[in-house]
Parts: structure tokens; sequence; C-alpha cells
């Protein structure tokens, strides 16, 4: 596992130079279950980031943290963020357990297709590393089509909603499949 303290000292060194590429940090779950990931379907059109009509597509669940709110245990920022967003947006209350992710950066990538200046990072999280129960809204988004579980060779079959989320499932894809 990468450590997040040394990424997140070197995102902030570049804050403090003035060579900013970023003032947030993306932080988004990649739940696998054996051959399978959780794949949220968008229903919010607008995205801060990214023009147009993104509702529709499908992304992983996850959001933003500002650079500025981490506190010194930088972990338990992004485990708090992921448990509050993948309750939010699959309906699954989760307790993680930090020592059973692993943490693939996606540290400053910038696409020639897009120019979003953005550090994320994708967890990879297996079902045995995470306590979770599931909600009336889990159940309901299921029923809905707004979450699914998809296999993981079926996912460039579907239209992601951005470059930048393509290449965090990409990573977290390549982690899953050579740890099966």
């Amino acid at each position: 596992m990468v450590e997040s303290e040394a990424i997140i000292s070197r995102a902030r060194e570049r804050l403090n130079q003035g060579g900013a590429v970023a003032t947030g940090v993306g932080v988004f779950a990649a739940i696998s279950h054996g051959r399978t990931v959780l794949l949220r379907r968008r229903v919010e059109k607008e995205s801060p980031i990214y023009p147009g009509d993104l509702s529709g597509k499908w992304e992983l669940p996850g959001g933003g943290m500002e650079l500025k709110d981490l506190g010194e245990e930088y972990q338990g920022s992004f485990k708090n963020t992921l448990e509050r967003e993948i309750k939010e947006e699959v309906g699954l209350d989760a307790k993680l357990d930090f020592q059973e992710m692993v943490l693939l950066p996606a540290v400053l990538k910038l696409s020639s297709i897009e120019k979003s200046n953005s550090i994320d990072f994708a967890f990879v999280i297996p079902l045995p590393a995470i306590t979770c129960e599931t909600t009336s809204k889990y159940w309901e988004k299921i029923t809905k089509g707004e979450i699914q579980w998809i296999l993981i060779g079926e996912i460039e079959k579907i239209q992601i909603v951005s470059e930048r989320m393509k290449y965090l499932i990409g990573i977290a894809i390549d982690y899953i499949k050579h740890h099966w």
C-alpha cells in the first residue's frame, strides 16, 4: 500500500511553491466482489469539473476532499470521506478496515483530452475489508438501476463519465485482476 502521508506531503509542497496542479483530492471506492465492481450510474446532470449532461453515465462511488481540510491523520480523512460517500451514493453503511484497503494513486494525472488538474486516489476495497449493512437506499438503487455490480470484462462496454474516471477504474481493475 502506498503511504498517503507522503503523497499528500508532495501535493502540499507543490501547492506551496505556486505550481499548484490541484486544490483537492478525489477519493473513489472500487468495491470488488469476485470479478465484479460496484459502479454508480450518475443521476446528477451537472459536475463542477465537466460541462454537459453526465446523467446516465457510470462512475466509481466517491467524492472530493479539500487539501486544506486534511489534518494530520490523512488516512482517517480518506476513510471517513469514503465511508460517507459509499453511504450517500450506494446505500451501504460501511465501516472500512483501512489495513485491508489498497490505495492506488492516480496522482496529477492530466490526459490530453482533459485539463481537469486533479489529484485522485482510487481505493480497491474487497468485500472482506468492509463491515457494512445494506440499507433500504441500497436496495432501492439496485432496483432502479442506479448502482450495479458489473463484470470487469464488461466495463469497457459501458459509458463512463470521463476519461479521468476511466483511468481510475482501469487502475483499480488492473490491481483486482492481479490479486484474484
